[in-house]
């Protein structure tokens, strides 16, 4: 991946020695959203929550999943880093850096978010 994104940006003359580290950065928080998104999915579903017991006495009660959490950093993590290296999401797209099963993933895992944070 980090090949594939030198290579795109020195095809437009954006590229520079100092845009290892954003590189760097950009191709693990890809890699982190990739493993929430699979440790997220249960069969066709998405965990948004997790049922939480602190002691046996008590009730269980329902958390937001943390994995959510992270998603969300490493999201606004790659796009941050996507803009400070001047990748529009257009390039983002040819780069195949979103890699979702259906356009509309990441649509509806943000709506959810959403709605939880409203709760």
């Amino acid at each position: 991946m980090k090949e594939s994104i030198i290579k795109y940006l020195e095809g437009h003359l954006q590229y520079e020695d100092t845009d290892d580290i954003y590189i760097d950065e950009l191709v693990f928080n890809l890699d982190i959203i990739k493993q929430c998104k699979k440790d997220m999915k249960d069969g066709d579903k998405i965990k948004l929550t997790s049922n939480i017991t602190r002691n046996e006495h008590k009730e269980n009660f329902l958390q937001r999943n943390r994995l959510l959490t992270v998603y969300n950093e490493a999201l606004k993590n790659v796009l941050n880093l996507s803009k400070q290296l001047g990748l529009s999401p257009v390039d983002r797209k040819k780069l195949k850096m979103m890699e979702m099963e259906s356009p509309d993933d990441l649509t509806k895992l943000q709506k959810l978010h959403e709605v939880q944070n409203a709760i």
